[in-house]
């Protein structure tokens, strides 16, 4: 057993057992790893919130039909390690879809 870890800390409570699950809220965030290094980084993203007038004109600006679910998020232009200290561009992970000026 590791040092940390007492029967205290890993015993569970009968009385949670009959309750709902605690819910946990779930945040946006991006990894990278360095080029130079290999070390590997992990960050909260950034979650702008906007007024309802400025949430509308995001949805028509992105041809986004409300209700459709998700959320906008700032990531940054430019990641530096804090390794080795060697700074990149940034490009947006694309799962579905081409990317902005690729042949179609």
């Amino acid at each position: 057993m590791r040092p940390w870890v007492t029967p205290e800390t890993i015993s569970v409570d009968s009385t949670k057992r009959s309750r709902e699950p605690e819910v946990v809220e779930l945040r946006p965030a991006y990894a990278w790893d360095c080029p130079e290094c290999g070390r590997g980084h992990f960050f909260s993203a950034l979650v702008p919130e906007y007024s309802a007038d400025e949430a509308e004109d995001l949805l028509d600006e992105y041809d986004i039909e409300p209700g459709d679910g998700g959320y906008f998020v700032s990531v940054p232009d430019e990641v530096e390690c804090s390794d080795c200290g060697a700074k990149f561009p940034t490009e947006l992970y694309r799962a579905i879809g081409p990317k902005e000026g690729d042949d179609q």
